[in-house]
């Protein structure tokens, strides 16, 4: 009767030591941490230069592996007697994988977390806010700025609309550029829209405000004088020459100098002037990830504390002040829109930051 009551036991315990190799090989190499974002812009060079230094150097596979470890243990009593008995097993589950560069970003940003490297600056906060996180941050440091509104320069649109627009006039190239991004109010607010008891409303764009009237939410569309154009079949001829110019001098894939994180042009900084120069082949053809705020991981090279320190991106005025003065001076008069902009977006003021983005991602 011993033996059977023994036998039993072990029945009992069983051997289901793998049944878990298959649920540690479906979860294995899964990174903590945030959600899978969505890229804007991801510089894969500086991913690589970065994390290479905290690893050693880059691996062109991994081999991720899972210690799983099971125990049980049983136990009966018959006529007085008490038997017991315990069981183990250990498996290993194993794969290869080969990193793709979103996936060393994500390694990146765990790793610059966990070893305290990643300074984060809330660019929703107010403007004080946003200088007192700045004071402490020396240069060198890895930034995370959340909360960062961005906007393409106007003369990039510019150039952008003009590289994908058939039949379109100059004149309306250049309007559409100025009025701004994917980013609500980012532009220069001179399209009028009509609401009840003759009541108007800035609106950020054209096409915004001829949405807004397809839905009945106003009544009507004013344009208000955006620069006067004399003579408009000679601006046309003379703006058409000067925009073709500038896309066959500037190129497919310039240095772009983002500036501030408010989406808006920025003459008068909101908190602490900022520069993010990007290659504008790193940054994704889909529009909408730029619209609304995003983060923005990068390193801090350049921190401007005092009147008199001033930084000057002379890259960006060498490619893009020559053919950004024909476009302002194809207009006649004294026109300088794009010029003032391309200042302010090259100039670095205090207090202010240089920062080369690693990733903007939401």
């Amino acid at each position: 009767m011993g033996a059977v009551v023994v036998g039993l036991a072990w029945l009992l315990l069983g051997n289901h030591g793998n049944s878990g190799v298959s649920s540690s090989l479906a979860s294995l190499g899964q990174a903590p941490g945030i959600a899978p974002p969505a890229y804007a812009y991801l510089d894969n060079a500086s991913v690589a230069l970065y994390l290479g230094q905290l690893e050693g150097g880059i691996a062109k596979s991994e081999q991720l592996t899972q210690q799983l470890t099971q125990g049980k243990s049983a136990g009966v009593s018959a006529g007085g007697l008490s038997l017991g008995g315990t069981t183990g097993s250990s498996s290993q589950a194993a794969r290869v994988v080969t990193p793709t560069a979103t996936a060393r970003f994500y390694q990146l940003l765990d790793l610059l977390g966990k070893d305290g490297y990643l300074h984060t600056v809330n660019e929703a906060g107010t403007p004080a806010e946003i200088r007192r996180s700045f004071a402490g941050i020396p240069e060198g440091s890895f930034v995370k700025l959340t909360g960062c509104t961005l906007r393409l320069p106007s003369y990039i649109r510019l150039e952008q609309i003009s590289r994908a627009s058939r039949g379109v006039d100059p004149i309306s190239m250049l309007f559409t550029a100025e009025q701004g991004g994917p980013t609500s109010g980012a532009g220069i607010g001179s399209v009028q829209g009509m609401l009840k008891h003759g009541k108007t409303e800035t609106l950020p764009s054209l096409p915004v405000a001829k949405a807004l009237h397809n839905a009945g939410r106003i009544q009507g569309i004013g344009l208000t004088d955006n620069g006067a154009f004399v003579g408009e079949g000679k601006v046309q001829r003379q703006l058409g020459r000067a925009i073709k110019t500038f896309d066959n001098t500037v190129g497919a894939d310039p240095r772009v100098p983002l500036s501030s994180c408010d989406g808006a042009i920025d003459l008068h900084p909101r908190g602490v002037d900022l520069l993010f120069p990007i290659r504008l082949a790193n940054l994704s053809s889909e529009a909408s990830l730029l619209a609304g705020p995003v983060t923005l991981v990068g390193k801090l090279v350049r921190a401007v504390r005092k009147p008199g320190q001033e930084y000057v991106d002379d890259a960006s005025l060498a490619t893009f002040s020559g053919p950004v003065e024909e476009i302002d001076g194809s207009q006649g008069g004294d026109e300088s829109r794009l010029g003032d902009e391309l200042a302010s977006d090259a100039v670095v003021l205090a207090p202010g930051a240089v920062i080369l983005p690693i990733a903007i991602y939401k």
